[in-house]
């Protein structure tokens, strides 16, 4: 650095505006010569000018060369920053990708299957829940939890007092089946995120209900609250999207469930990307749930998680990280 100021300071581009020719040199060394001074006085004020003028012109040097440091330093900084959010970013993205296909795999290989039973079915809805847990919690940096919950239509068509019950959690919150849950009836018109979906398909043809801070909302309403240790919620944000199909209906489109994701901190969902993505899910298990669902309902109680797994269907790792820090 300091050779780097030696060089600013004697910048040629400076020193000619006092020295351009010999003469001048010399006419700026003994200038004091004009007043009356001897020329040795003189030359010591020029040295002494030049000392003056060569020592502001280091210190202004040294400030600007600090200062375009500090600014390199500062960029360099930034991008490195900005790189390993890059990766960051590529690493989710790929996991994200990675784990939808790892859960449609299991969607798909249900489909193909010739004994078509309940049991198969949840268990698959568990595991795609687990993906997409997996998911939400790298996407998210947070611990998240999933389930898939469908309507008991016994009679008729889904109205805002329909019950509905969970089918299936991911692995880490099956706890919360517990027997006040199973329980409790809990209808459309008593939860605020299924209320919403019902309505608003009717209305605006949205179909999810997202709130990233569940305990500022007023009027939220939850079936749920005082069953958990605690009598709180275990969750402070919520996305919830329906089961149901994209194309145009002439009525109501069907509306066969909720699969619905939360999390223990609030602002964790992107409204842009996070609704889109868990509706292309939904959307991928529409058949499945419509097909199964009379079987489901003709129990008339909440499936519990099944812990003899009778299907032979296993996932292959196809994990091939291109950026991985």
């Amino acid at each position: 650095m300091l050779l780097d100021i030696l060089k600013e300071t004697f910048k040629k581009s400076f020193w000619t505006l006092f020295t351009s020719t010999i003469g001048g040199g010399i006419t700026f060394f003994t200038a004091a010569k004009a007043f009356n001074v001897s020329a040795k006085n003189s030359v010591i004020i020029g040295v002494s000018f030049f000392f003056v003028v060569f020592l502001g012109r280091f210190i202004f040097c040294w400030g600007k060369i600090s200062e375009q440091k500090k600014n390199s330093e500062l960029l360099s900084q930034e991008l490195e920053t900005l790189k390993k959010q890059f990766e960051h970013n590529y690493n989710i993205q790929y996991d994200v990708m990675t784990l939808l296909n790892q859960a449609f795999s299991g969607i798909h290989w249900l489909r193909v299957q010739d004994d078509k039973n309940v049991s198969a079915f949840i268990e698959i809805m568990e595991f795609m829940c687990n993906k997409i847990k997996e998911l939400f919690d790298k996407k998210t940096q947070h611990k998240c939890a999933v389930s898939l919950k469908i309507p008991m239509k016994l009679e008729g068509d889904v109205s805002s007092e329909t019950r509905i019950i969970n089918i299936c959690r991911d692995k880490s919150s099956v706890g919360r089946n517990n027997d006040s849950y199973r329980q409790k009836n809990h209808t459309i018109s008593n939860n605020t995120c299924f209320n919403t979906i019902f309505n608003e398909m009717a209305d605006s043809g949205d179909t999810y209900y997202l709130n990233n801070d569940i305990a500022s909302s007023s009027d939220y309403k939850n079936s749920s609250k005082g069953i958990h240790i605690g009598s709180e919620l275990p969750y402070k944000s919520e996305l919830v999207v329906a089961v149901t199909t994209s194309y145009e209906h002439e009525d109501r489109p069907p509306l066969l469930g909720f699969l619905c994701v939360d999390c223990d901190q609030i602002g964790v969902f992107d409204k842009s990307v996070d609704p889109i993505m868990l509706q292309g899910v939904a959307e991928g298990i529409f058949d499945l749930v419509n097909e199964y669902q009379q079987k489901i309902d003709a129990k008339q109680f909440v499936l519990p998680a099944f812990e003899n797994k009778q299907t032979k269907f296993k996932i292959k790792d196809r994990s091939t990280k291109l950026i991985r820090k």
